[in-house]
C-alpha cells in the first residue's frame, strides 16, 4: 500500500489497525514490512523493495511487523538478494573455527560470540559461561591463531560480529 503525505504517527496508527483487521479475518500468521518514507514518486521502487526485506525479517524472526528503518545492521542483510553471499561470508570468517569445533569438540565459534558480545571483557565473559578466565585465556589465544587475527581493534572485530549476524539470519533460515 502506498500512503501520500501522512504523519508519523498516523500511519504508525493505520498500519496498527490494519493489521489487527487483517489477524482477525485471516486464521494464520501474519507478518508486516513496512519501508522507509519517500519524498520522490520516482523512488517508490526503493521504498517497495525495503519493505520486502522487512517483511522477510519480520518472517524470519517471527515478528508481527517491523519497519525498515528500524531494522538496523539487519538492513543490509535482508536487503540482499543473493543469501549465498551472506552464507559466503559467514563460511569464509568462522568456517575455521567451525571446522575446528567439530573436530576437536571445542566451543571456539561460541567464545569468540561470547567476546564480541562482552566487548572484550573476559571477567563478563567468565561469569556468564561460567568458566575460568584461564580457559578463556586458552580458547581466545586459539581463536587468534587459527583466525590469524589479534581481534584488538574495532577493524578487526566488525566483521566477526557481522559474520554472527548472518549465522543469525542463515540459522533461522533452516528451521
Amino acid at each position: 500500500m502506498i500512503f501520500n503525505n501522512l504523519e508519523d504517527s498516523a500511519l504508525v496508527e493505520v498500519i496498527n489497525e490494519m493489521y489487527k483487521r487483517a489477524k482477525k479475518r485471516l486464521h494464520y500468521t501474519l507478518h508486516l514490512g513496512i519501508g522507509s518514507k519517500m519524498v520522490d514518486f520516482r523512488n517508490m521502487i526503493l521504498s517497495y523493495k525495503r519493505a520486502i526485506a522487512a517483511c522477510k525479517m519480520a518472517k524470519q524472526f517471527n515478528y508481527p511487523q517491523i519497519y525498515f528503518d528500524d531494522m538496523g545492521v539487519y538492513q543490509l542483510l535482508f536487503i540482499i538478494e543473493d543469501q549465498g553471499i551472506l552464507r559466503q561470508m559467514y563460511r569464509s570468517m568462522l568456517g575455521v573455527l567451525i571446522d575446528y569445533d567439530q573436530k576437536h569438540n571445542t566451543q571456539l565459534e561460541e567464545t569468540l560470540y561470547q567476546y564480541l558480545k562482552f566487548d572484550s571483557n573476559q571477567k563478563a565473559m567468565a561469569e556468564s559461561l561460567y568458566m575460568h578466565r584461564n580457559t578463556i585465556n586458552y580458547r581466545l589465544n586459539k581463536i587468534k591463531e587459527l583466525t590469524e587475527c589479534q581481534l584488538d581493534s574495532f577493524e578487526e572485530k566488525m566483521p566477526y560480529m557481522l559474520a554472527f549476524y548472518i549465522k543469525e539470519i542463515v540459522e533461522k533460515k533452516k528451521k
